[in-house]
């Protein structure tokens, strides 16, 4: 008579190759909008000690910088709005609804630029560059640049 006996040991649990991976974090819409503020912010700062805009009138001279001027007092220092400036924020505000589509922002863009460059009035010309970067980009940026152009206007006198 013959007796099998199973002499195999038991394997021990299959492991993985690879540890198992944390899962993968989402970026919260906040941070996103933080990290657009503080780029724009950085570049308006490096902009602004790049070109510091002197502005010469026959009755008062001014010299504004993006780092050191609050938009309060550019308004209160800053000249009155000249006619390139009232005709960029005019394009703008009567453009800014119906720009709804990328091409339509960028478009508006190019309309405010042919004035904004050659306005003398607060931070009018610095921020129409800054619109068409923000045009070309996300609506977020769009958004944040369109705040900052039409602040600027305000803030020169345009009502």
């Amino acid at each position: 008579m013959c007796i099998y006996v199973d002499m195999t040991l038991p394997l021990p649990p299959k492991r993985h190759a690879m540890p198992p991976t944390a899962p993968k974090r989402r970026l919260k819409p906040w941070m996103i909008i933080a990290g657009v503020i503080a780029f724009f912010l950085l570049a308006m700062t490096i902009n602004g000690s790049k070109n510091g805009s002197t502005t010469t009138s026959a009755t008062t001279t001014t010299t504004t910088h993006a780092t050191t001027v609050a938009p309060a007092a550019s308004a209160a220092t800053g000249p009155k709005l000249d006619s390139p400036g009232r005709f960029a924020c005019d394009d703008f505000a009567n453009g800014y609804s119906s720009a709804q589509t990328k091409q339509a922002r960028v478009d508006l863009a190019n309309k405010v630029n042919q004035w904004a460059p050659k306005s003398k009035s607060g931070r009018i010309a610095e921020m129409g560059p800054m619109l068409g970067r923000g045009a070309d980009s996300s609506l977020a940026t769009w958004q944040i640049a369109a705040d900052a152009f039409a602040q600027a206007c305000f803030d020169a006198g345009w009502k």
